[in-house]
């Protein structure tokens, strides 16, 4: 009896041994699961932060392109607009068409000249403003291929001269035309003309731009435009070539070009598949469509199906000069494969072990344990390997890139460094991972940085500002830019932090073009002025002297940057119509009638017009027009007190001080404290007392050496 006794106790504490073993490694499975699917959603989020980053340079840089197209565009019809014969000959045209003085007759319409024929046509064939294909027929006016050209049109919206292949203006055309705000280009999205004769205009997809023509004599306001310049041309092989990515290292990928119409999304560009050469339009409330969530989204980076139902990870940029959003995608089992086949094999693994556990006694289980270890561990490293050489393709993406491109999070931590970032840094990117900004830049370098991330990620959108760095005797200048990201993965552990993606490129190039194009532009204003001033010995240095007392006031009261910028020029050019003011008038000796007197202060007007198609920072043509005004409105043009622009106020007063104490063919120079009586006296009347204050306090001042004024 005690060995029956003995024998079931042995029975039930094996029995029991067994359970409690089969109940640890179900738990141990169910633990096991449990870290697995965290794995799988960290390592996902890793996988779609990788792809995003690739997917948006791509997308960034076809957004360039397209954009860079269209402005193309838009700059042709803008020079053929400023064209001075075209301007001169709308101008006469415009003038024309008013009724004669002496009978009331309205003038005979006018042809338009051959060379305004030729020039139309010339810039059509330069600038791509033509059908792809031209008809065989051209004497068949019915058979022309009627899809793209330029047309010039007067006020009235009446065609003056157009290419050959130039549609009809009318219908949309008409439409598009008298919805354009005046002085204002303009932009008519996709459309097809359903009054062509030509069978191929009416199935062609066609865009239009349009540019103001203002009057040769006025200035560029819309009150003085005369008439249009129309360019139309098919969407073409042209533009979808601006969507091809050169050296992209995957595949399964495309480009395309969107729109939403109404409560459709159009596909613009060519698609792949059984989709090819096909338009194709879907519902925007397609369920998952990529690219209605991406236009309702104003672009970013999804996880969606495309027009194909297959899944794709996609990344969308609005287009700047168009109502199209540019989307690049790959396919989502493509980009995935490894992360999948890597958490597959996993799972596989974990679940054999399981099932083993459960129907295999301990010594069994044990041995089969050790051999699924051992192969799960072969599994791991092979697809390890395989995600390092993702990793390494990325990267090597990611480095190839021109522009240091590097992730922080919300901690201001290095998540990513390319390379380039990382030679800035003086370090390896991998050294600079987990490290904090501060600690690989310095507390003063970084303050921008830090800054930049906070408030692209408080106001959820880019924040972009320049950066200049020193590097030896050469100053480069950097356009920073900080892109919020919602989640980075961290490879340690499961955490996710919000962070920003900073790309900083190199625009020093671009910068100094531009200096070189203000140096050659002052350049020209002290020839210019230096020509003026010589013609008669009593103006010599007068302009140089104007310039350099309106930029002193300027400092004296603390105006900004551009206003000192602008009031020196503006003092440098103020006498260059006098060079066609007779030198008989300026050297006359005696004291000069009221129409002579008149006609001296009309060359600040003159001046004005002869610079008003020069570009400046700030307002220099005005500010030499309106130099001439009183507050009183007394001036050639009757402006009063604050109509009159600070920087004409101020050139107005260093003008008449440094003309005071100058001498004249008709008078001799007038005392310091004179000039300044006379300023003072007239005051609130004709000049503005702040700027006279502000002379008088630079006179006063004895750290100043005025030698230069006399």
């Amino acid at each position: 009896m005690l060995k029956k006794a003995s024998i079931f106790r042995s029975r039930y504490t094996t029995g029991y041994g067994v359970l409690v073993l089969i109940s640890g490694m179900l738990v141990l499975s169910a633990i096991g699961m449990g870290l697995i699917w965290q794995f799988y959603k960290s390592e996902h989020r890793r996988a779609l932060l990788e792809w995003q980053v690739v997917l948006s340079l791509v997308a960034e840089s076809r957004e360039k392109d397209v954009d860079a197209w269209l402005e193309e565009k838009f700059q042709t019809l803008a020079e053929l607009a400023d064209n001075v014969s075209l301007k001169a000959y709308m101008t006469d045209l415009a003038n024309s068409a008013a009724p004669a003085e002496n009978n009331g007759e309205a003038p005979q319409p006018v042809t338009a000249p051959d060379y305004l024929r030729i020039l139309l046509h010339v810039t059509s064939e330069k600038s791509g403003f033509k059908p792809a294909e031209e008809s065989e027929n051209d004497d068949n006016e019915f058979a022309l291929n009627k899809t793209a050209g330029i047309a010039l049109l007067n006020s009235k919206r009446e065609v003056i001269s157009a290419t050959r292949y130039m549609p009809e203006i009318s219908g949309k055309l008409v439409d598009f035309v008298n919805s354009a705000r005046p002085g204002e280009k303009a932009f008519l999205d996709i459309f097809s003309l359903d009054n062509e004769n030509s069978f191929a205009a009416k199935k062609t997809k066609m865009i239009a731009f349009l540019q103001p023509v203002f009057s040769a004599q006025g200035e560029r306001k819309p009150e003085n435009q005369i008439g249009f310049v129309i360019g139309v041309l098919p969407i073409n092989e042209s533009l979808f070539s601006k969507l091809y990515q050169p050296g992209i290292p995957y595949a399964d990928s495309e480009t395309m070009l969107v729109r939403r119409v109404g409560n459709f999304i159009e596909y613009i560009s060519p698609l792949i598949g059984p989709a090819a050469g096909q338009t194709l339009i879907l519902d925007a409330n397609t369920d998952n469509l990529d690219a209605a969530f991406l236009i309702a989204s104003g672009g970013g980076f999804a996880e969606k199906t495309d027009y194909r139902r297959k899944d794709v990870l996609a990344v969308a940029r609005k287009i700047e000069n168009a109502p199209w959003y540019l989307i690049h995608k790959i396919d989502a089992e493509t980009a995935l494969k490894s992360f999948h086949e890597r958490t597959r094999h996993m799972a596989i693994i974990l679940v054999l072990i399981s099932l083993l556990a459960l129907i295999t006694l301990f010594a069994i289980w044990r041995h089969a344990s050790s051999l699924r270890a051992e192969s799960a561990a072969k599994e791991y490293h092979e697809m390890s390997d395989r995600h390092a050489a993702q990793e390494k393709l990325l990267k090597l993406i990611a480095d190839s890139q021109p522009d240091a491109v590097s992730i922080l999070d919300d901690e201001g931590n290095y998540r990513f460094a390319n390379l380039i970032a990382a030679m800035n840094a003086k370090m390896k990117p991998l050294e600079m991972f987990g490290k904090n900004i501060k600690s690989v830049l310095g507390a003063n370098s970084s303050k921008k940085y830090l800054e930049g991330s906070r408030l692209a990620l408080e106001k959820k959108s880019i924040i972009s500002y320049l950066k200049r760095e020193k590097l030896g005797k050469v100053t480069k200048v950097f356009q920073v830019k900080h892109i919020p990201l919602k989640e980075i993965p961290d490879p340690y552990n499961a955490q996710i932090r919000a962070g920003t993606l900073i790309v900083e490129q190199d625009i020093s190039t671009a910068i100094l073009e531009r200096m070189r194009h203000e140096k050659t532009l002052r350049t020209l204003i002290e020839t210019l002025t230096t020509v003026v001033d010589m013609r008669v010995p009593f103006f010599a240095n007068h302009s140089a002297r104007v310039s350099r007392l309106a930029k002193i006031i300027a400092e004296e009261m603390h105006l900004d940057r551009q206003i000192r910028e602008t009031v020196e020029v503006a003092g440098k050019l103020i006498n260059l119509g006098k060079v066609f003011t007779p030198e008989a008038l300026l050297a006359k000796d005696g004291a000069l009638a009221p129409e002579e007197m008149r006609k001296i202060q009309e060359n600040a007007a003159l001046s004005a017009d002869l610079i008003k198609n020069i570009q400046f920072d700030g307002p220099v043509t005005e500010t030499i027009r309106q130099s001439q005004e009183k507050l009183d409105g007394s001036g050639i043009f009757g402006l009063k007190a604050e109509e009159i622009i600070l920087p004409a106020r101020i050139l107005g007063v260093a003008n008449a001080f440094v003309s005071m104490i100058s001498p004249r063919p008709y008078r001799p120079s007038l005392e310091v404290e004179k000039a300044l009586e006379i300023l003072l006296a007239e005051s609130g009347s004709k000049y503005d007392r702040p700027v006279v204050v502000a002379l008088i306090h630079y006179l006063n001042d004895s750290a100043n050496d005025n030698s230069w004024l006399f």
